[in-house]
């Protein structure tokens, strides 16, 4: 039947054919079959999809987040042995002018400070490597449901990228400091007082600028994890739409061929709820095909007597369920008006439903729904369903927004409809005490069939959240280092400037300057590089998380609380880093500094 939408295609491109091609070809084959059936939803055309992309399903999105904060994260870095490489040629300004004079190019210094960055670097990435082997396994273990797991290794494309990082890490650590280090007045320092410790305004302008741009990448990367985490506390605590604490759901399915009538599939249900209710601790026990938060199921086409018959596009739609009489008593899904299904609703007397309040909106808008009939193929053929009462909405996906839902009564028996059940069980206590007793009425009814999917509703939100849980995780992780670095690079530039201007300072507080206000100018000016890439910052994580919209849920781009923890959380480190030298400046003392050499 056309209008059972539940196929899908395979084929391989045959050589030197192309997917533009071959998709024209299948389109045109398509659009004959929807011309044939001009009433059915058939599609008019095909669309080419690499069968890798059903493959990897959505965790490319993750992984690409995932690569840009490893990337932000490698920058910071690199920024922060720039600052360090900075330092050391400032400290090594007078054996750089006498090389120099001596006849050495300026083209051969540089080239023996990339060196020394080179090194560096590249035993940086060789510890990654070794660190990677380790790494690259725990991720593919501990990533529910990542696709293609067993296919990721390290071979010899790993190792070149992780050359060529190498390589690229130390020409942006260190290409930076050897040009300054070897300007045009490196003649300059020959000239300068055994006093000038620190070089020029121009190198301690250079570092506050790449302080600034370490600043703005660790703010863009905060912003990102402040908003994935967010967004991953938004998944667990949202509502279902029914009570989830305690508990537990069963999912078990009867074989068509040894519960090949009705009477044999309502015995069995009947008989396990009987069993399981009274069990010692269980206060409620009910039978759903799908719990709340358990995936989407199925769904069914539909028409409204009395209403024109919609085109196949833009047919009525809704998803579809099977449920007992107690089981919205059982999960407290309010009932907003009509009533439930009773225990008259079984066998053959089953052409009546239940549906949700987002269903009663959607196709009957300021009407009431109950005692309306609909047409629905649920059968195999369309048939009359009587509405009997509508009820509140609950989630079948927590990343998905609410459907319209009709619930059929499980107790028609239907062997292909109501043979897959997952029975729903409300304790006293902790519910998983009950999965052994239940599994054990199970085999008392029927040795023979199995069980699966005994899982709390938490279980079962933490299992369909797992790539979200890990994904946020590891970028907050990623996070909290790249503002560790952030800190203790902040923590550098200002200690090199202190003790570049000890004498500066040493002044200051001889002509009677107050030691309050050496600690107020310290402060400031290891703020202001704070502030200038606070400000950039906040702008660009705006931005990206605008691009990783498609991955949050319940969160905003522009987040108020993310943005006020992200200031707060970084001003604190900022003024943690900026305190300790700032004091050791407003320590000095004035004679001390000025016979310094």
């Amino acid at each position: 039947m056309h209008d059972t939408h539940m196929s899908h295609v395979i084929a391989r491109l045959r050589p030197g054919i192309s997917a533009a091609a071959a998709t024209k070809q299948v389109s045109a084959l398509q659009y004959q079959i929807h011309l044939a059936n001009p009433m059915a939803p058939v599609a008019e055309d095909a669309v080419f999809r690499p069968l890798i992309n059903d493959v990897v399903l959505d965790v490319k999105t993750p992984l690409i987040v995932l690569l840009c904060a490893v990337g932000c994260m490698l920058l910071i870095a690199s920024l922060n042995v720039s600052n360090l490489l900075v330092a050391r040629g400032a400290s090594r300004r007078k054996e750089v002018a006498v090389r120099s004079a001596l006849g050495g190019s300026r083209l051969t210094l540089i080239r023996e400070q990339m060196t020394e960055s080179l090194l560096i670097c590249f035993a940086g990435g060789l510890m990654g490597l070794l660190l990677s082997l380790v790494s690259t396994h725990w991720l593919a273990g501990h990533w529910r449901d990542l696709p293609r797991a067993d296919s990721i290794h390290v071979d010899a494309t790993v190792l070149a990228f992780t050359i060529a990082i190498a390589v690229f890490a130390a020409m942006l650590a260190g290409l930076l400091p050897a040009i300054s280090s070897t300007g045009k007045g490196v003649f300059a320092v020959l000239q300068e007082s055994s006093r000038s410790i620190g070089g020029s305004a121009s190198r301690s302008k250079l570092r506050k600028v790449m302080l600034t741009a370490e600043i703005f990448l660790t703010v863009i990367l905060l912003v990102s994890a402040g908003l994935l985490f967010r967004s991953f506390l938004h998944l667990r605590t949202l509502d279902l739409g029914c009570v989830t604490d305690h508990v537990l759901t069963v999912k078990y399915g009867l074989p068509e061929k040894q519960y090949d009538s009705r009477d044999k599939v309502i015995a069995f249900h009947e008989s396990l709820l009987e069993r399981v209710r009274r069990l010692p601790g269980v206060r409620a026990a009910a039978l759903i095909s799908t719990p709340p938060g358990g995936g989407y199921e199925s769904d069914s086409v539909f028409t409204i007597p009395g209403r024109p018959t919609p085109s196949f596009n833009l047919q009525y739609d809704a998803m579809t369920r099977t449920t007992d009489p107690e089981y919205f008593n059982a999960m407290q899904i309010p009932l907003i008006s009509g009533r439930v299904f009773t225990s008259h609703e079984r066998l053959t007397n089953d052409h009546y439903l239940v549906v949700s309040k987002k269903f009663a909106d959607q196709f009957f808008p300021g009407d009431t729904p109950v005692g309306r009939r609909i047409n629905v193929r649920w059968y195999g053929k369309p048939e009359d369903f009587e509405i009997l009462g509508v009820v509140g909405d609950t989630v079948y996906d927590v990343t998905q927004p609410i459907k319209a839902m009709m619930y059929f009564p499980i107790l028609s028996g239907a062997p292909e409809q109501t043979g897959d059940a997952t029975i729903v069980v409300r304790s006293v206590g902790n519910p998983l005490a009950l999965s052994v007793p239940i599994q054990q009425q199970v085999a008392a009814l029927d040795p023979a069939l199995p069980v699966y999917d005994v899982l709390t509703i938490d279980q079962m939100l933490g299992k369909n959240t797992a790539s979200q849980s890990f994904s946020a995780t590891l970028v907050l992780a990623f996070a909290g280092l790249s503002l560790l670095l952030a800190g203790v690079g902040l923590y550098g530039v200002l200690s090199y400037l202190v003790t570049q201007r000890v004498t500066e300072i040493g002044i200051r507080i001889a002509l009677g300057a107050h030691r309050s206000e050496v600690l107020r100018i310290v402060l400031l000016d290891g703020l202001r590089p704070v502030f200038i890439g606070l400000l950039a910052g906040l702008a660009g994580g705006i931005a990206a998380g605008a691009l990783i919209r498609s991955i949050l849920y319940g969160t905003s781009a522009f987040d108020p609380l993310v943005l006020i923890a992200i200031v707060a959380c970084l001003l604190l480190t900022a003024i943690l880093a900026c305190a300790v030298p700032a004091f050791r400046a407003s320590r000095i003392e004035p004679m001390q500094a000025l016979r310094m050499e």
